[in-house]
Parts: C-alpha cells; structure tokens; sequence
C-alpha cells in the first residue's frame, strides 16, 4: 500500500488560509484610493423612488476615513443609513478606521437614495460616486441583485 505524502504544518496553514479565503468577496476590490478597497458592492431592486446600496470598505491606508454619502446619474444623492431595533436613522457620517473592514448590510449600514431618476431592476448596473472624507470622490459600478442574493 502507497503511503499519501507527509503534509507539513507551514502547507496545511497556507491551504486552510486559502480555503478560508474562497467565497468570502476575496475577489478584485471594485475600486482603490489613498489605501480604501470598496468590496462586493451590490444593490437590489428599487421600491418606488427608493433605492439601496451595500459595500464591504477596507481601510488599508495610514488614517481613518468617514463615508458622508453617494451620488449617481440616475440615483440622485444617497444618505449612510443604519438600522437598529427596527428603526432606520441617517447617519452624519459612517467612520472608517484605520485597519478596519465596514460591511453593508441589509438591516444593516446601507446607503439610502431618494428620488431616482429611474427603477432599478434586476440586471441592471447602477454607477455610484462615494463621497469619503481622506480618499474623496470614488467611482464604483454594482449589479441590482435579487432580494436575498448577496456576492
């Protein structure tokens, strides 16, 4: 009987690193500036004149960072929204530390927009500016998702 190779404890750690990896938005960031990585950005149906959209944001860079909003062509202006017990509360700002990972949710952190210029509808692509207070403008483009489908 053949014996399987001796596996060494240094590969059996970088397999489950990548194993841990797969299927968790590991995948190339949506858009890069001044060391923040916007991640598995999506957005789901709009319900009338209202939309929403959600990112995971990496703070890579030396400072901390604060998203203040979003804008779009069609989506007008977008407002950081979080959602506690139940209640959905507008946020000034939404503080990015340094060495931090912030997931949108939904229930969650979101961005809200009010007032589209048009529906969206699964299939589409919604194309978004970020507003940061370090990094500036950052362009992102995320898929309309259907409700529950998550990147």
């Amino acid at each position: 009987m053949r014996s399987l190779p001796r596996v060494t404890r240094h590969s059996a750690t970088v397999l489950l690193l990548a194993i841990a990896g797969c299927g968790r938005g590991g995948g190339p960031p949506l858009a890069e500036r001044n060391g923040l990585r916007i991640m598995s950005g999506y957005a789901h149906p709009s319900a009338g004149q209202a939309g929403a959209a959600y990112f995971t944001i990496v703070n890579r860079g030396g400072v901390p960072d604060t998203l203040s909003g979003a804008s779009g062509a069609t989506s007008g202006s977008g407002m950081v929204m979080s959602t506690s017990a139940g209640r959905m509360m507008s946020m000034a700002v939404l503080p990015i530390a340094t060495g931090a990972e912030v997931k949108m949710v939904p229930g969650g952190t979101h961005i809200m927009f009010g007032g589209l210029g048009r529906d969206w509808a699964i299939g589409d692509t919604v194309h978004l500016t970020l507003h940061f207070a370090h990094a500036g403008a950052v362009e992102v483009t995320v898929p309309v998702l259907p409700y529950g489908e998550i990147p």
